[in-house]
């Protein structure tokens, strides 16, 4: 716009006055730009083509929420699960698979370390991770949630079905991996299947998986309960 049209003195003389008046809108916009590391285009104006500014602002938005997210997740132990599994900012498949909204909850829970295992409660208790060991198989391990979903005895049964279901319908045969926990807790829960629809029917069965062996377990230390007493 010319400088010389009073719209744009208007605007020149607002932004000049507000700008470090808070609650205002250039000031907010200011606060923006400078989080987005763009101040000097608060001075310059220089934005270009509408179009592409607003590409360009999303970029900046997108790579400044990444930048916050990855540092989050260089803090402290209780990310440790989560950061093996996730490693891009994005909108995860499974919250559009056509499961049971019962069978997606638990799923996330597992995904996010926000579940029911000795590995996060023994977190709330401030227990030794030593000690938080599994009560539903007694085995003396720590119940961590590659113990719930590749080791624990208990469910061998459920995980024989779910690997013969990956076998079958997707064409993985992860027994062959066995001992590579790391590839197998992200193809199972990860990112380690490129192929989206063999993801989906692998991600189906192990949501299958982990919704029956979480109520095996409440009945294992129910049971367990009322024998010591």
């Amino acid at each position: 716009m010319d400088s010389h049209r009073l719209v744009k003195a208007i605007y020149q003389e607002c932004k000049r006055r507000t700008v470090h008046l808070k609650g205002s809108l250039c000031y907010s916009t200011h606060k923006i730009l400078v989080d987005l590391k763009l101040e000097h285009l608060w001075e310059s104006e220089q934005i270009g083509a509408y179009k592409d500014w607003v590409s360009f602002a999303v970029a900046c938005v997108k790579r400044r929420d990444t930048e916050e997210w990855e540092e989050c997740l260089k803090e402290g132990d209780k990310l440790r699960w989560y950061r093996q599994i996730k490693s891009e900012l994005k909108r995860e498949d499974y919250l559009s698979w056509d499961i049971p909204s019962q069978h997606r909850m638990l799923y996330a829970r597992l995904r996010s370390g926000t579940h029911w295992l000795r590995m996060e409660s023994g977190r709330w208790r401030k227990e030794p991770e030593p000690e938080r060991i599994c009560m539903a198989c007694i085995t003396g391990k720590v119940e961590s949630e590659s113990h719930f979903l590749l080791d624990c005895y208990i469910y061998y049964g459920l995980r024989k079905s779910m690997f013969n279901t990956i076998k079958v319908k997707a064409g993985y045969d992860m027994e062959l991996m066995d001992g590579n926990i790391d590839w197998q807790v992200d193809a199972l829960l990860g990112h380690g299947l490129v192929d989206k629809q063999k993801r989906r029917i692998v991600g189906t069965a192990v949501s299958s998986f982990i919704a029956a062996a979480w109520r095996m377990r409440k009945r294992e230390l129910k049971d367990s309960r009322q024998a010591q007493v």
